[in-house]
């Protein structure tokens, strides 16, 4: 990232996705070993339309 992450990381917690924030710029994913597609693709819509809004 260019900037600071955490503002990233406060949006998408508000949105129901937990990330991290390392670094002030480094985004940390850390989803669990087990994972249903679907979750997947609401992280994904989730991310999309916080990184759209930038």
């Amino acid at each position: 990232l260019g900037f600071p992450g955490k503002d990233i990381v406060k949006t998408c917690r508000d949105r129901g996705l937990l990330i991290n924030c390392t670094v002030e710029k480094i985004l940390r994913f850390l989803p669990p070993l087990i994972i249903e597609e679907r979750d997947i693709d609401e992280a994904v819509k989730i991310l999309d339309t916080v990184f759209s809004h930038l």
